[in-house]
């Protein structure tokens, strides 16, 4: 019995060592995962959209004008591109490894808010 345990303990770790192996291995040249990361889903209209990738996007779906392009930076591995939210709608990100949609909203206030305005906390000089 000690020797089926013996044996059974020695390929799980042998097991263990190669699943660990293969999992770490970098992948083969030309299945590089690519990734677009927006900084969130959902905005308001006036805020910064800023969507990181490791690579270029081979297109972007937006429906008139519902963001407006305003900077990219390319530190070699990364492109962060900056956009302005102008409009609600929806936009999608995308290229032939992944896609991403983000969502484009008017600020709807929150009752706190209104409770502020009434008492006068909530006006801009």
């Amino acid at each position: 019995m000690k020797k089926i345990f013996a044996i059974l303990i020695g390929l799980l770790f042998l097991v263990s060592t190669f699943a660990i192996a293969s999992v770490m291995a970098p992948p083969p040249p030309g299945l590089q995962a690519t990734y677009i990361s927006p900084n969130k889903m959902y905005y308001s209209i006036g805020e910064n959209v800023v969507v990181t990738s490791d690579g270029e996007y081979d297109a972007l779906e937006t429906p008139n004008g519902v963001l407006s392009y305003i900077v990219s930076e390319w530190d070699d591995p990364k492109l962060t591109m900056t956009w302005k939210a102008e409009k609600p709608g929806t936009v999608k990100f995308y290229n032939e490894n992944t896609s991403v949609i983000i969502k484009v909203a008017i600020a709807r206030p929150t009752p706190m808010q209104q409770f502020m305005k009434l008492l006068g906390f909530g006006k801009k000089d």
